[in-house]
């Protein structure tokens, strides 16, 4: 997560969410597992 992602309006957040999701689902882009995020947000502290 960038400081852009927290000035984000809630548009902006969903509609990124969506163009993220359209781009797993046509395999674009990985998919991330609950424990890999987890894992990736305690690396980043």
């Amino acid at each position: 997560m960038t400081s852009d992602d927290n000035a984000r309006l809630p548009k902006e957040s969903l509609e990124q969410s969506l163009k993220e999701m359209k781009l797993m689902r046509e395999g674009e882009m990985k998919k991330v597992t609950w424990e890999e995020f987890r894992s990736s947000s305690r690396n980043d502290n």
